[in-house]
């Protein structure tokens, strides 16, 4: 695994699922009824989620370049693809589990 490569990747997920974090949470929260008063709402996603959002979409972007064995560039796409979906999956997972508690 390329560390260059692994860097860039994870940054590149990272961005993607915080800005898709984003709406996922603010639907999650309105449907929880989480309370507005004085902005805390939009505090928690803003201060909260969507910062954990950007973790979790940064280590899986490490994840996926080690699974695809990315040691070179023309690998970057495979290793993003793979990351992206990852993040994704992890993220509506998580969102999903919640709206069905």
């Amino acid at each position: 695994m390329s560390w260059k490569v692994a860097l860039v990747v994870a940054l590149l997920t990272a961005v993607i699922t915080a800005i898709i974090t984003a709406p996922v949470t603010d639907k999650v929260t309105r449907m929880h009824g989480v309370s507005d008063f004085e902005g805390g709402r939009g505090m928690l996603i803003g201060f909260v989620l969507i910062p954990a959002g950007f973790i979790g979409g940064f280590l899986f972007g490490l994840l996926g370049t080690k699974l695809v064995h990315a040691v070179e560039w023309n690998q970057f796409w495979k290793a993003a693809g793979l990351s992206v979906v990852m993040g994704q999956a992890a993220l509506f997972g998580i969102a999903g589990l919640s709206v069905l508690t």
